[in-house]
């Protein structure tokens, strides 16, 4: 599997799971999940829609809460589509410059993009199809 082709099936797992999260609150853009505190102390998180999403007395904390809410589908769709524009532009560099002739400028757009390609990669290391250090590890 080619770097390109593990980081678009990441990115599409991710993106289904961000979709799936939204429930029947999903629109273009994602439902926004929003940290709100209860009187009885416990933290609860909704969608900005009203919704309640987690709500458990005594859990989550109110750290935890603050970093579901941070991760919210809205947030992970804004993620998966800025990083389909790093691949995309990682693959139409890979595909026009790896080849012997070009250009010292074309290696290091390339070499570039790899490298922040590897990186992303490196988030799913635990992914059984990532490749091991000396591959793709940054």
């Amino acid at each position: 599997m080619s770097l390109a082709a593990f980081l678009t099936a990441r990115l599409e797992e991710d993106e289904a799971a961000a979709r799936a999260a939204c429930g029947n609150d999903w629109r273009p853009g994602g439902a926004a999940w929003i940290l709100r505190g209860h009187p009885s102390e416990t933290q609860m998180i909704r969608t900005d829609a009203g919704l309640t999403v987690v709500y458990d007395e005594g859990s989550p904390s109110e750290d935890e809460a603050a970093h579901i809410a941070r991760h919210d589908p809205a947030r992970v769709l804004r993620e998966v589509k800025a990083h389909h524009a790093l691949v995309g532009a990682y693959s139409a560099v890979a595909l026009n410059f790896a080849r012997v002739d070009e250009t010292c400028c074309e290696y290091s757009t390339r070499t570039a993009l790899e490298g922040a390609c590897t990186g992303l990669a490196a988030i799913w290391e635990d992914h059984p199809d990532y490749r091991q250090p000396g591959e793709w590890a940054p």
